[in-house]
């Protein structure tokens, strides 16, 4: 359903107007943008998706037992996680323990999981994980990504959704192997 609202929305831009009609069936003004080289709706603009984003958490790896100053007991969650993430809802994640200084680290509702390693030739690095309420649920300690990942926080959660299916539509469309 997501799938579809996304494409009607911003592909074909029948979003609902002022009206509640489809915009650009009903005559929604459309201008030509020599960027995308095509037409969009009136005062809309092309950016960059790095331009929605707030922040970034790096990943850690830590410790696999409680040491010196590695104390913050985490799960981490690594790229081999993410489709148990989006899927199955399966994962095994490690538990590690981190320096308490990190716990910037740890991830919140609205983040996104980003692996940024382990690609292959059949599968490009790029898989995206959303953290809801719901998966925060399901780990008995603090998540934070490893290093082979990067989370990051969006400007405004608003555009939560719409960044997730952008970036699965760059994903699917090979264009980090570009």
């Amino acid at each position: 359903m997501a799938k579809t609202l996304y494409n009607y929305w911003f592909m074909q831009f029948d979003f609902p107007d002022a009206n509640g009609k489809p915009y650009k069936t009903s005559g929604g003004k459309m201008v030509y943008n020599s960027i995308l080289k095509k037409n969009i709706p009136l005062g809309w603009d092309v950016d960059h998706l790095s331009s929605w984003i707030k922040s970034d958490k790096t990943g850690d790896w830590g410790k696999e037992f409680k040491e010196g100053n590695y104390t913050l007991q985490v799960s981490c969650i690594r790229g081999a996680d993410i489709s148990g993430l989006r899927e199955n809802g399966k994962n095994s994640p490690l538990n590690r323990y981190i320096l308490n200084k990190n716990k910037h680290k740890i991830l919140s509702t609205f983040d996104f999981i980003i692996e940024i390693s382990g690609g292959s030739p059949n599968q490009s690095t790029g898989r995206i994980a959303f953290i809801t309420k719901e998966v925060l649920e399901c780990f008995e300690n603090p998540i934070i990504c490893s290093n082979f990942c990067k989370a990051i926080s969006l400007k405004n959660k608003e555009y939560f959704y719409n960044y997730q299916l952008l970036w699965d539509n760059i994903y699917k469309n090979g264009v980090f192997f570009g």
